[in-house]
């Protein structure tokens, strides 16, 4: 709302600019009067706070989506076949690295399972490549850490080199093992001045043996299957882009657009996730017999059909209908490629009959023709009545 009041206090003429009051009043009344919002007394008071409170008023009036909850969706990804099975692979690490920690020494045991819950988080891209390069860091910060202590003596070198590491880190975080090696020497800094100057090598152990659990059991076959994920952003995609046509399919003429562009946002947003987690998954390291799976052909088929009904929603309002019942099809295609994904065993196979599927009814329901064909339709102007306007895709 704080923009609102400035909105309304900034459409007050100034005193440098009260000549124009008259012209202004007069736009703003027009506006105001072909939106169909106000009547023409109203606007004739106070023209710009009006026409502002009835902007504000349609904007409310056209968002009258109702997407899902924030805590209906947190407990879906939580408890969905991906969540549990990231938190049985966090659980099992750090589980595993608490144990192994307890048995060597008992005092800093923490050390070894905050660096296995940090190594094993699902949401910081490929598990191999990030162990690896963790691993890699450490062992640098350390050979850094142990150059300068050796070149140095006194206390005043440990604080020029967590004033070096900390100066380091804007530019550190292009590479996780970058980031990991300058943050080792910064901590390592920190640990020397508070009195401990034998931590650099019990660091150096806890992170090996960290990365050694995190890469047995992080890629056992029941845990480290990286299409479980994918799988499961892939089926929300697909069903997001049928909720978005069904709409557009089922939407009575004049209805408010608030609900189609939350629809059209959300399937956008999970074809998003989706390619995101098929490129993560390309880059894990498998486990011994899991074949992979070619996700892009099926996440760029339903790509193409959130486009074609995005034209067609253009169309419906400005075009010929393409024929419903192949429209149908085309949902009910999108429905069965989800399901197939939701509970299938083979998965390669049904991923492949999926996609065909989908190809072959988006050909014969004529969309992906609306899609190429240019946005600038044959519209009667608003000013004078003729001519040619562009269309925004609502």
């Amino acid at each position: 709302m704080g923009a609102v009041r400035r909105l309304r206090r900034s459409a007050v003429p100034a005193p440098a600019v009260r000549g124009h009051r008259s012209a202004a009043s007069h736009t703003a009344r027009q506006v105001v009067h072909r939106s169909g919002i106000l009547s023409r007394r109203g606007a004739r008071r106070h023209p710009c706070r009006l026409l502002t409170a009835a902007l504000c008023r349609r904007a409310r009036a056209r968002a009258g989506a109702h997407p899902l909850r924030p805590a209906r969706r947190y407990l879906r990804r939580v408890l969905g076949p991906a969540g549990r099975s990231d938190g049985l692979r966090v659980a099992l690490c750090v589980t595993a690295s608490a144990v192994v920690a307890l048995t060597l020494r008992a005092d800093q045991w923490y050390w070894l399972p905050a660096t296995a819950a940090f190594l094993v988080k699902p949401d910081l891209g490929p598990l191999f490549s990030r162990t690896v390069n963790r691993f890699a860091g450490t062992v640098a910060g350390v050979a850094a850490f142990g150059a300068a202590s050796s070149l140095f003596a006194g206390g005043w070198w440990p604080v020029v080199t967590a004033g070096f590491a900390g100066a380091l880190l804007p530019v550190a975080t292009r590479h996780f093992a970058f980031q990991t090696a300058v943050v080792t020497v910064l901590v390592l800094s920190f640990v020397h001045v508070g009195g401990d100057t034998e931590v650099a090598g019990q660091r150096l152990l806890d992170t090996s043996i960290a990365c050694g659990i995190v890469l047995l059991v992080g890629h056992l076959p029941r845990l480290g299957d990286p299409r479980r994920r994918v799988r499961h952003r892939a089926a929300v995609a697909v069903r997001r882009t049928e909720q978005y046509l069904r709409h557009v399919l089922t939407a009575a003429p004049g209805e408010p657009t608030g609900q189609r562009l939350a629809l059209r946002r959300a399937a956008y947003t999970a074809l998003a996730d989706a390619r995101s987690a098929a490129g993560t998954a390309a880059a894990e390291l498998r486990p011994g017999g899991v074949p992979d799976c070619d996700w892009q052909p099926l996440l760029t088929t339903t790509e193409r059909v959130a486009d074609a009904t995005t034209a067609y929603t253009v169309h419906l309002a400005y075009g010929p209908r393409p024929p419903t019942a192949a429209v149908h099809r085309l949902a009910d295609a999108l429905a069965a490629a989800a399901g197939a994904l939701t509970h299938t065993k083979d998965l390669e196979a049904d991923v492949g009959r999926a996609t065909r599927r989908l190809r072959a009814q988006l050909r014969r329901s004529g969309l992906e023709g609306l899609a190429r064909e240019e946005t600038m339709l044959t519209v009667p102007d608003g000013r004078t009545g003729r001519g040619r306007a562009p269309v925004r895709i609502p």
